[in-house]
């Protein structure tokens, strides 16, 4: 069970890096165009998301991984209405 615990843990963070890339996203289309420099700044924040995440899952071990891997691939997000 403690995996499960670090796993969402490791999702959770993820989701909230994936968020403020998406929001950087839309704020750079808000002229309706992605400036060079945007499309640079973009992709050096979707680096940081890679390694953050590679950081996130490389200092646990292999169940833990796949609890990450299995709740990110078949996991579905909710809203409460």
């Amino acid at each position: 069970m403690a995996n499960h615990a670090v796993a969402l843990s490791i999702v959770n963070q993820t989701q909230r890096q994936l968020a403020t890339t998406a929001r950087a996203i839309v704020d750079a289309l808000k002229d309706g165009k992605v400036t060079p420099m945007e499309g640079m700044m973009l992709g050096m924040q979707g680096m940081n998301l890679a390694t953050n995440i590679l950081a996130l899952v490389q200092g646990v071990d292999v169940a833990t991984r796949d609890d990450v891997l299995y709740v990110l691939e078949h996991g579905e997000w909710h809203i409460k209405e």
